[in-house]
């Protein structure tokens, strides 16, 4: 089921408490969501420790039970529900492979409502055959987009996003629930 990306900003809205104000008001000071908590199509910096930029990540879809093309073969049935997730990745000049060498699903964790954090990779690799995937490394100064297919066990859930090989102290970015 595809989700629009103004429900998803809404339904983040709503879950963070945001309200909004009348034209000519001056906004009340909010607390910035800095690079912990991911908003859909606003780019985030994956900032490794002493502020030092990996590369920068925009979520721009989520998908649950996406449609599985059969082209390759037979569909592995998933231990939760399929969640398809786009997104864009853009490289520094400085870029290191060691640190961020590319993205797969091996790059989210699923916290569940009761606060456990389990991998949400997904051996599946034929479900988004059809679909862009990041299947090469990752260059300096390049822009990259496409899809990861994860499987996570709660829809209530959350998904925490890490480069595989950042840095230790390097801060994850968070994601809305999947649904709420």
């Amino acid at each position: 089921m595809k989700r629009t990306l103004l429900a998803v900003i809404a339904v983040a809205c709503l879950a963070a408490g945001c309200s909004s104000t009348k034209a000519g008001n001056a906004a009340e000071p909010s607390v910035p969501a800095g690079p912990t908590q991911a908003e859909f199509s606003v780019p985030v910096t994956i900032v490794a420790p002493m502020d030092r930029p990996l590369g920068t990540v925009t979520f721009l879809e989520i998908e649950t039970t996406p449609h599985c093309t059969k082209k390759y073969g037979k569909i592995q049935k998933p231990k939760g529900i399929y969640v398809a997730v786009k997104m864009q990745v853009e490289t520094t000049a400085n870029h290191n492979e060691n640190e961020f060498m590319r993205t797969t699903g091996r790059d989210f964790s699923e916290i569940t409502p009761a606060g456990i954090t389990k991998s949400a990779d997904s051996n599946e690799y034929n479900c988004l055959e059809e679909r862009d995937e990041f299947d090469t490394s990752l260059q300096p100064s390049s822009k990259y987009e496409g899809w990861v297919l994860l499987d996570v066990s709660d829809r209530k859930s959350k998904l925490s996003y890490l480069p595989q090989y950042a840095p230790p102290g390097t801060k994850p970015v968070l994601l809305p629930p999947i649904e709420s």
